[in-house]
């Protein structure tokens, strides 16, 4: 990232995917970019940054490259706190930003250097715009293995029949894996990007455990009035957690009290050797399903059924 701020004419950089959810010391940044960060952040000055106020809707608007003479004028700089107490102190009282859109999230690589430095000029914003693609499909392709590092994780809990959905740091579900997605509509919805729990006692647990991203000790129990409760527990995105499932946030496990695990198909055909038929009968035998409605759903007649699960019996070893 220095590498990539000096090439650009600045002494500091750092990405940012501005929605809100991205824990911003975890950001890939210069490290004179993060120490400024690290004050940023724990000393509150989001309040009085006027870079983002006003930078951002002209970004989302379409501004490719963004200068510090387009968002504050010298007269703002000499008399605003913000960079006479926390820029000036780390050398970054001059700002440019490259707005780079990635689908549907608007990407910034922002850059800074000192006063004594000058403003960035019209001629260094034209060599910006030049590198632009590049820098473009680098998110891109980075989005892409964090997205896919998700689905792996959410993947590999479907695998052991574990409900699971991915909560942003924002609130909003970002992943749900196939288990809880079956269950949404059975005391889980989904209403504006949030989950959320039919009454009204469950539905404020459930809030309050995503407020504390994981930071809750006990579980949540989601009342329905038509079956058994749902128990929803949480654990914190973080650190290793975040790069393992491509977020941060809260990762939400779900268990249905009224249901028996089943594991997936998948896997059961590849650990003990079943064909296509075998599998899904063993699926249902690990429902607690007689041979007359394993017969039904594989549209044979029983006798075949039992001769399909002699067969999963055998290979799996069990007697009965």
């Amino acid at each position: 990232m220095a590498s990539l701020a000096e090439a650009l004419g600045a002494s500091g950089g750092c990405f940012n995917p501005n929605d809100g959810t991205a824990d911003r010391l975890r950001l890939p940044a210069s490290i004179r970019y993060r120490d400024m960060l690290a004050e940023f952040v724990g000393e509150g000055w989001a309040s009085q940054d006027l870079r983002a106020r006003r930078g951002l809707p002209m970004a989302r608007a379409g501004r490719r490259i963004l200068v510090e003479d387009d968002l504050t004028t010298s007269d703002e700089r000499a008399r605003t706190p913000i960079y006479i107490d926390l820029f000036a102190r780390h050398g970054m009282e001059m700002f440019a930003s490259v707005n780079l859109p990635i689908a549907e999230q608007l990407w910034t690589l922002s850059l800074v250097r000192s006063d004594s430095d000058g403003p960035f000029a019209r001629e260094e914003a034209a060599r910006m715009l030049r590198a632009r693609p590049s820098l473009r499909r680098l998110l891109l392709f980075a989005t892409e293995v964090s997205n896919s590092a998700g689905r792996g994780a959410l993947a590999a809990l479907e695998h052991v029949a574990v409900a699971a959905v991915i909560v942003a740091r924002n609130g909003h579900v970002a992943q749900v894996n196939p288990p809880a997605q079956a269950l949404l509509g059975q005391g889980l919805d989904l209403r504006s990007g949030r989950l959320t729990a039919p009454d009204q006692a469950s539905n404020a647990a459930l809030e309050a455990l995503i407020a504390a991203a994981g930071g809750l000790s006990e579980p949540v129990c989601i009342q329905r009035p038509d079956r058994d409760p749902l128990i929803v527990e949480a654990v914190p995105m973080k650190g290793d957690r975040a790069d393992i499932f491509g977020a941060s946030g809260v990762l939400l496990l779900i268990t249905d009290t009224s249901a028996r695990p089943v594991p997936a198909l998948d896997l059961l055909r590849r650990a003990f050797g079943l064909t296509g038929r075998e599998g899904i009968a063993a699926q249902h035998l690990a429902k607690g399903e007689a041979i007359v409605d394993i017969a039904e759903h594989l549209q044979l007649r029983q006798s075949s059924v039992r001769q399909i699960v002699k067969s999963v019996l055998d290979k799996t070893e069990t007697r009965r």
